[in-house]
């Protein structure tokens, strides 16, 4: 089955109900994260994730109704962020490039520590769909219509206009292809890494494309 949202639907997804006062909602998200890491996706339970956290399983299916959503609702903040980073490229930049140095923007803030997530849960969410490809689809078509949005706008078109949908596409292979990593990946550039993600999507960038990755407007 596949999983396309759109931003306000993984939100509602991700807020059914108030987190009880004694717990905030991002500790719930980095429990779950990291059994799911640890454990792999696909084996590990809402039974499980619901013991981790704390909170009866009842509880956590009126924040989270499956696994699925949990990862989606990170994957949601990080895309929304990177769409807003879009609309402060200049504009004569072409589309594609816009959403390559937006992506670069957020992963450098998540990075440095002042992103839209911390850098451990941006790893710990690397490591997730790296290890699951039909996840990483699902996380790659869900970042798609939030990203096409935000590039229409800054174009003033559809979203669905030709030159939206070639640049979306080649940004989710370009990130795709940055956590399509094996065991035996060097350390140095393991995309999973917060600090060495922006050098492994500049590496996939020209693998893809063939071309320079554009250079950031201040530099």
């Amino acid at each position: 089955m596949r999983f396309i949202y759109e931003a306000s639907k993984l939100r509602r997804v991700a807020k059914v109900s108030k987190v009880p006062a004694d717990r905030d909602n991002g500790e719930v998200i980095d429990h779950a994260l990291n059994l799911l890491a640890r454990r792999g996706f696909d084996p590990t339970t809402m039974e499980q994730i619901a013991d981790a956290t704390g909170l009866s399983e009842h509880a956590l299916t009126q924040h989270f109704p499956d696994k699925t959503a949990i990862v989606m609702s990170v994957v949601a903040d990080i895309a929304v962020a990177i769409g807003a980073a879009v609309a402060d490229i200049p504009p004569e930049v072409g589309p594609q490039d816009a959403l390559f140095l937006a992506d670069v923007a957020v992963i450098d803030d998540i990075a440095r520590g002042i992103g839209v997530v911390t850098p451990e849960r941006m790893q710990t969410l690397a490591h997730i769909v790296s290890a699951c490809p039909a996840l990483r689809g699902q996380a790659m078509a869900a970042a798609k219509p939030i990203l096409a949005k935000a590039l229409a706008e800054r174009m003033g078109v559809e979203p669905d206009d030709p030159h939206v949908r070639l640049a979306t596409d080649i940004s989710a292979a370009i990130v795709a292809g940055s956590y399509n990593v094996s065991a035996h990946t060097n350390a140095n550039n393991d995309g999973r890494i917060p600090e060495n993600m922006t050098r492994r999507l500049r590496d996939i960038y020209v693998r893809i494309t063939g071309a320079r990755p554009p250079a950031p407007p201040d530099g």
